[in-house]
């Protein structure tokens, strides 16, 4: 933000001013609903692993990317895959890798006192 002048106000982007049409957008938000889930649901979870869990799913669109790009005969900066996958691992561990079960027990079995 070094080129605003002092009247001038930041405007942050969030991720809800995006188009979210694009292929990227998607497989990140598809990533953060998959991830939520494994741990048990997005009204289960604190803002700080929610912002966890975005910028896993965010990394983890980006590693997808680059490595759709490699098998597909391109090139890419093994570097900063690598740097991109420990980030991704470091987030994961930090909020959690495991699944949280779910009480799937149904009305009909309650009732039935299974």
């Amino acid at each position: 933000m070094g080129g605003l002048k002092p009247t001038q106000k930041a405007r942050l982007l969030t991720l809800d001013a995006i188009d979210g049409r694009t292929s990227a957008a998607r497989a990140a938000r598809d990533m953060m609903a998959d991830i939520e889930s494994d741990l048990g649901g997005r009204d289960q979870l604190s803002t700080a692993e929610l912002q966890l869990i975005q910028r896993a799913a965010i990394t983890g669109a980006i590693i997808e990317d680059m490595e759709a790009a490699w098998l597909a005969g391109g090139q890419i900066d093994v570097q900063t895959y690598l740097a991109l996958g420990n980030a991704q691992r470091r987030h994961l561990e930090t909020i959690g890798l495991k699944r949280a079960p779910r009480d799937i027990t149904t009305l009909g079995e309650i009732l039935k006192g299974k």
